[in-house]
């Protein structure tokens, strides 16, 4: 039977999303504790969310750049719809006018994963998750 390929993206995603959170629990954390990279707020890793700076909606290439997504309380991913007002000062900060640059460029390209593509990255990064749990 084929996979469809809604369901292996949002495997993919839902380690993805728990890969970023501990990325930067462990790098700005505070025990499993993680604040939000535009208020501020300090949740659990777990009550926190994976916030694009580009919206995945624009061409789907930098829904999995790592460097487009970062930990963001649900108010401000959600209820201010990514908070680009603050969003962008952290990213110039983190990475610097270059990389927004670039991530702008590659966020008008189309990108179409596969299954094979998308199961390679659920794998991944369940495997980076778990040596990143050993750790908190």
């Amino acid at each position: 039977m084929k996979k469809k390929i809604s369901t292996v993206r949002k495997k993919a995603w839902t380690w993805f999303s728990r890969y970023i959170r501990l990325r930067d629990t462990i790098a700005k954390g505070v025990g499993e504790y993680v604040p939000c990279v535009t208020c501020g707020s300090m949740k659990h890793w777990k009550e926190q969310q994976a916030g694009h700076f580009i919206p995945q909606a624009q061409g789907n290439s930098v829904r999995f750049d790592e460097r487009n997504v970062h930990t963001q309380c649900y108010r401000c991913n959600m209820n201010l719809g990514g908070n680009g007002p603050e969003y962008y000062p952290f990213m110039v900060g983190e990475y610097g006018e270059f990389v927004i640059d670039e991530l702008k460029e590659l966020s008008r390209l189309q990108k179409k994963y596969t299954v094979e593509e998308l199961e390679g990255m659920a794998r991944e990064y369940q495997g980076r998750v778990k040596e990143m749990e050993a750790q908190l």
